[in-house]
């Protein structure tokens, strides 16, 4: 037995071989790949280094990772699948998800330059990612490698899963890789599984009362509180 998340392009390719009268169809789940970032910790407290991550990453080689299986979203499930997500037109305006690769990571070496980091100079982190994952460790490794074009270098550290959720709740990790789901595709769902301040999932520890106390959640904001993690 396994999950479905678990049943990856390779996976059905060789059971047609196997069993070429095999049905094996595609399905939407509610499932995301997230740079969880330890705010906490400096220099990542700052939002200029935040921003500049955001900035950096080329989610479109993510996608092409999955073998074409994942599509490009927020932390809500993105339509047609989906009914909170921003749509494409939408999430042009995120940071990070314009089509000019190449300009953003400008922008972002700049801010980075705004803090002291350059060539010279590159900030030194460390990622965990959970062991026996492999799209994880894929994922690790796209966000280790497209870092390092804004001048962050840093090793990546498999961890059994008990162990993983040991860190994560103790918040003793700078950055990781994680695949976030929620039982629904629900606004209300997501922010109080994984934003909410003292949730258990929340693995990043994030903590806005401001936002608690607006007491409105909208995807748009979402995508924002994501973006900040």
């Amino acid at each position: 037995m396994t999950f479905t998340t678990d049943v990856n392009a390779n996976a059905r390719k060789d059971i047609r071989a196997q069993v070429p009268k095999a049905v094996c169809e595609n399905t939407a789940n509610n499932v995301a790949g997230v740079l969880l970032i330890n705010y906490r910790t400096p220099p990542f407290d700052k939002p200029k280094i935040r921003r500049a991550i955001a900035l950096a990453l080329d989610r479109k080689e993510f996608i092409k990772a999955t073998q074409g299986n994942g599509i490009l979203g927020g932390i809500m499930m993105p339509p047609p699948y989906g009914v909170w997500g921003l749509t494409p037109e939408q999430l042009e305006a995120v940071p990070g998800f314009g089509k000019n690769v190449e300009r953003n990571r400008a922008e972002a070496r700049k801010l980075m330059a705004e803090e002291g980091y350059g060539p010279n100079n590159k900030l030194k982190t460390h990622y965990v990612v959970r062991l026996s994952s492999p799209d994880w460790l894929t994922g690790a490794s796209l966000v280790a490698d497209q870092l390092r074009s804004i001048y962050i270098e840093g090793e990546i550290e498999q961890q059994e899963y008990t162990v993983l959720m040991g860190t994560y709740a103790k918040g003793a990790f700078t950055m990781a890789f994680h695949q976030p789901a929620a039982s629904s595709d629900d606004p209300d769902v997501m922010f109080y599984q994984q934003f909410k301040c003292g949730s258990q999932l929340n693995y990043s520890h994030y903590c806005n009362r401001d936002v608690e106390a607006n007491g409105i959640y909208t995807h748009h904001r979402m995508e924002d509180v994501w973006l900040d993690k």
